[in-house]
């Protein structure tokens, strides 16, 4: 069992984001002694989220997250201009 958690400081893209990203860590072995995360800063454009830099603990969960976020269509409308920054910390329960 795992927990993902992120922080960001637009709730309403926070709360999207968080019902679409359901990452299958069931193959990921934990680092018990450090932090597992990615950070990632994106770019929204024609319901898609634009990657611009992408960093983490792990290189597994760096392609994970790169993936999921890849592949979300985002349902709101957001400021095309503006680059949002989340970092995302898996924990296992």
């Amino acid at each position: 069992m795992s927990h993902l958690s992120f922080s960001s400081n637009n709730p309403s893209l926070k709360h999207e984001i968080e019902e679409a990203i359901q990452p299958d860590l069931s193959q990921f072995e934990f680092d018990m002694y450090h932090e597992n995360f990615v950070v990632v800063s994106f770019k929204i454009s024609h319901e898609q989220l634009e990657i611009i830099e992408i960093m983490g603990s792990n290189e597994y969960l760096i392609q994970l997250m790169t993936e999921e976020l890849s592949n979300l269509k985002m349902d709101n409308i957001y400021p095309v201009n503006d680059i949002h920054n989340f970092k995302f910390i898996f924990t296992k329960l």
